[in-house]
């Protein structure tokens, strides 16, 4: 099954990521990341699955969510 990636800048330092898959005929977003680079040289990173939930990271994106996003 092939992924979709949509990207898009959100302003300075600030990135969104969406990933999409065709399940039944339809489009569904899979996930989404929105990276943002701080001032202080730190990253953070929101990742939202499928259903809807929401984690923060920073400066290092887990191994589970680095296989989707890179």
């Amino acid at each position: 099954m092939r992924t979709i990636y949509e990207f898009s800048g959100g302003g300075y330092g600030c990135y969104f990521n969406d990933a999409y898959q065709y399940r039944d005929g339809k489009l569904v977003c899979i996930g989404s990341l929105e990276e943002e680079f701080m001032e202080d040289d730190i990253i953070t990173y929101t990742v939202r699955d499928e259903a809807g939930n929401v984690e923060v990271y920073k400066d290092e994106l887990p191994d589970k969510w680095a296989e989707l996003w890179y």
